[in-house]
């Protein structure tokens, strides 16, 4: 075990650790429409104060996440298996929140004959710690090296797959009567199996943390172990530690982890029964393997192995979810059934809408009567018992993300991550947990230690040849807000489109280019549709742009067919196109490939600005349109592009979202079949 007060010293006296947990303050707060990080969800709301007292509203009050998970050490062995705990401080910005050096291994669990039902032994002594730290430590700082400062911190997440959350937050296994920890839903046995249907959610008792403590702390409270059994299984509550923190609640930080609810649970539970039930046949499963190698996606996105039909049992999370997200619906097509397909594009559509980085409440109350719709579908088709506990707990992810906020600050990608570090590592095979937690500790003492400064003039420059890149921009929240407002808008006279340096980035490299008459005067239209308030003379335009392959737009970089590395980025939908080659921002998000980047600039108003275009190419409509897809959660076009006209020009802040694509051939013609991929907006 690790101390968590003597690791949250180390981080507070560490360069930028403090500065860095205050940022969410500058939020801009006011919007409760669009959900961008856990700052925006209900939990850390109400516990900016607590009993009336300041606690997220003042300095150096700290929020923590809880993971727990087990994983096997080694590669050959599937009987041997340790449990780690994470903590993880939810104060800091999402980009800094699972970085190795910012993430607290508390604990590691040794190999059991079998994963312990009760955890009381190992949380015990994490819950004496938390209990100081809710009452405030003192300790000195970076910003306060001499003068100790009282800090406090609280457990206000748990996040875990489902038997680990169970065990950590007080609730019976799923397999029991009252299996949800949501809910009192009562799942009867039919023969050896569980019935999980039903979604009559108004008909769900859902449980509340008061009822919930109260039962825990009665069945700790019985000495006769078969009488707390019986209690155990009538409330389907167990106690457990955590109930000794005043503050907690079991029901409410318990939060389905949407990487193992979604795609470890429910694609691979509906590939599974496509299988078993021979919908997808040997035939059928060669055709979709060959579909597969045909779609391209931007670097950053992994790719699906081809041999799908031997391989999808050990599929990845993040490979089941690309499979979801972008591979399923065009490689289904014509596989399934009709009434089959139309249910599982219910289930990607709701995926496609939780799986942004930031979404709106009105996504989320459509993905929740969404996924009630797909449950109902999948027991008509295949039967009561094909219902798994987590499509039932599909229906609780609502409440879930309007407590913390997108799942992306809280699904376990991060942590899975983690497991897969510890359990690369090389031992003795002998007491290897103490191998591997004395290799985390070493790993997090030598991020935390300064270099000295007579030696960072010589090896300053070696370490950051070798310390990660941060591979997301650093834009501000409030200029992220407003280039999603820019990207969707109907009314693009509304905003000043001139390059802003904070949202815009292009690369040092670049070429100079004259525009041609034809170009000159589609970009003059082009800034007439975007200023018309302003007299833009066409005389007074520069005839000479740079040249550029990518462009980084927010936190999103695009690319474009001049940049070789950067290619498959160029892929993109935005809605611009009108007939003709003219703008109608009004128009649907269709697909292009842009060509280059141009920088110009111009005079507006008297003053000279510079405006940062997309040269893109727009596909034309295919007749096929509208018997597949239907817009959603894919789209056809022919391979042909439109004809050039000022919608040839589009400012990058416009650029809607990045897509993936394959090319194929329709009823006798060649045709691009575009998947959209949620935009990178980290709020």
């Amino acid at each position: 075990m690790k101390s968590v007060i003597e690791t949250l010293e180390s981080f507070v006296k560490r360069k930028g650790f403090e500065e860095k947990c205050e940022l969410w303050r500058d939020r801009d707060m006011s919007d409760q429409e669009l959900l961008g990080d856990v700052f925006d969800g209900q939990v850390w709301r109400d516990f900016q104060e607590w009993n009336g007292k300041d606690f997220l509203s003042a300095p150096r009050n700290y929020g923590l996440m809880l993971n727990l998970d087990w994983f096997q050490p080694f590669k050959r062995r599937n009987d041997y298996s340790v449990g780690a705990i994470y903590m993880t401080v939810m104060n800091l910005p999402r980009k800094e929140r699972f970085k190795v050096e910012n993430v607290i291994l508390v604990g590691i669990m040794p190999a059991l004959k079998s994963e312990p039902k009760c955890l009381t032994h190992f949380l015990q002594p994490i819950v004496t710690e938390l209990q100081f730290l809710w009452q405030g430590v003192h300790f000195t700082s970076y910003m306060s090296p001499k003068f100790p400062l009282k800090f406090r911190a609280a457990l206000l997440c748990c996040a875990a797959d489902i038997p680990a959350a169970r065990k950590l937050c007080g609730f019976l296994g799923h397999a029991a009567k009252i299996g949800c920890s949501k809910c009192k839903k009562k799942f009867e046995k039919v023969g050896k199996k569980t019935n999980y249907s039903g979604f009559d959610k108004a008909s769900w008792h859902l449980r509340s943390d008061a009822q919930h403590r109260r039962e825990g702390l009665q069945v700790q409270s019985c000495c006769n172990v078969t009488r707390r059994k019986e209690l155990e299984k009538s409330f389907g509550t167990r106690y457990t530690p955590l109930m000794d923190l005043e503050y907690y609640q079991s029901v409410r930080f318990c939060i389905l982890d949407p990487m193992h609810n979604l795609f470890l649970g429910t694609a691979k539970r509906m590939f599974k029964l496509w299988i078993d039930r021979e919908i997808l046949t040997k035939t059928k499963l060669n055709k979709l393997e060959k579909r597969i190698g045909t779609i391209n996606l931007p670097s950053g996105i992994g790719r699906l192995p081809t041999r799908i039909t031997s391989n999808y049992g050990s599929f990845t999370a993040d490979e089941w979810k690309n499979w979801t997200l972008y591979y399923s619906m065009y490689c289904l097509h014509d596989l399934l059934p009709q009434e089959h397909y139309q249910c599982w594009q219910m289930f990607v559509l709701t995926c496609q809408r939780l799986c942004k980085p930031a979404v709106s409440r009105a996504d989320i109350d459509w993905a929740d009567s969404a996924f009630v719709m797909f449950g109902k579908k999948v027991e008509r088709l295949f039967g009561e018992l094909s219902i798994t506990p987590n499509m039932h707990l599909h229906c609780h992810l609502k409440d879930c993300i309007l407590d913390y906020g997108p799942m992306h600050g809280f699904w376990l990608f991060s942590f899975e991550r983690y497991n897969g570090l510890l359990g690369s590592e090389t031992t003795n095979n002998r007491e290897v947990e103490l191998q591997i937690m004395r290799k985390f500790l070493i790993s997090d003492f030598a991020h935390n230690l300064p270099l000295p400064s007579y030696l960072s003039d010589v090896f300053g420059p070696i370490f950051e040849r070798f310390s990660p890149k941060d591979k997301v921009a650093d834009v501000p929240s409030e200029k992220e807000r407003m280039l999603l407002k820019m990207c969707a808008s109907r009314y693009i006279s509304n905003f000043d489109w001139s390059a802003d340096e904070q949202t815009i980035k292009l690369p040092p490299v670049f070429t100079r280019n004259a525009l041609s008459p034809d170009d000159k005067e589609f970009l003059h239209n082009t800034y007439n549709e975007m200023y018309p308030n302003k007299e833009i003379n066409a005389s007074n335009l520069a005839t000479v742009v740079r040249k550029y392959g990518t462009c980084q737009v927010g936190q999103e970089l695009f690319g474009s067919r001049i940049a070789a590395r950067s290619s498959r980025a160029a892929y993109v939908m935005a809605a611009w196109l009108g007939e003709n080659g003219n703008i109608d921002s009004s128009s649907e998000h269709r697909p292009g490939v842009i060509q280059n980047f141009y920088a110009h600039s111009v005079e507006i108003g008297g003053e000279v600005k510079c405006h940062v275009f997309a040269v893109v190419r727009w596909y034309r409509t295919s007749p096929c349109k509208s018997d597949i897809g239907n817009g959603k959660p894919f789209t056809v076009w022919e391979k042909s592009t439109e004809v050039g006209g000022p919608a040839s020009f589009i400012p990058v802040q416009r650029l809607y979202r990045k897509s993936a694509w394959a090319e194929t051939v329709m009823d006798g013609k060649k045709v691009v079949v575009v998947c959209p991929i949620a935009r990178k907006t980290l709020l």
